[in-house]
């Protein structure tokens, strides 16, 4: 995974043994590629149900990765019903994980299901669960922060996805410190 544009930390999380992946309504071929491509490329077979509105460019993908000589079934592609898909990959004995990109409600109706699936013993181990929701998220800096290196850490989780992903969309600091902060930020931007 270092060679494919990551760091060791956003690596583990792909590295992570999968079987579904679900992506959101305005998800875009990039993104729908890379949900599943990660997995595969650690070992996984993933199983891949894309949004109805984006089959076309999620089709394309798959095809792109047969055509570089993916194996044929290391990726289940199901461009079918997201309840019926739902309840047949979260009902099975094998399912290790799910990779969810959607809205905070479906999520939690997938987080419910996994656990009523781990209550009833229906997995051999514990699902590895990441979802990421329609919440936005926010980036707290406390009066006693290292300021160099809290505005590095923000430049990243603003723009190191090229707007990909949701990431750190308010800042909150102390009045006391927006001085420094947002000069050390204007010289890193």
């Amino acid at each position: 995974m270092l060679g494919q544009g990551k760091n060791i930390w956003q690596a583990e999380i792909d590295a992570a043994a999968e079987l579904a992946d679900f992506s959101r309504l305005n998800c875009n071929t990039a993104l729908g590629g890379s949900l599943v491509s990660g997995p595969a490329l650690m070992g996984n077979v993933v199983l891949w149900k894309p949004s109805p509105s984006n089959i076309y460019a999620s089709t394309l993908v798959y095809n792109i990765l047969l055509e570089a000589s993916l194996p044929p079934d290391v990726v289940q592609f199901v461009p079918g019903d997201a309840k019926e898909v739902t309840d047949v990959a979260l009902s099975h004995h094998d399912f290790a994980g799910l990779n969810f990109i959607r809205s905070s409600d479906v999520f939690r109706s997938l987080y419910a299901k996994i656990g009523e699936g781990i209550g009833k013993k229906t997995y051999r181990e514990f699902p590895r669960i990441v979802g990421e929701t329609s919440g936005k998220n926010f980036h707290l800096i406390h009066n006693s922060a290292d300021i160099p290196s809290t505005v590095n850490h923000t430049i990243r989780g603003a723009f190191e996805y090229q707007g990909q992903k949701r990431s750190a969309t308010r800042l909150y600091l102390q009045e006391s410190r927006a001085e420094e902060f947002l000069a050390t930020l204007k010289a890193g931007i």
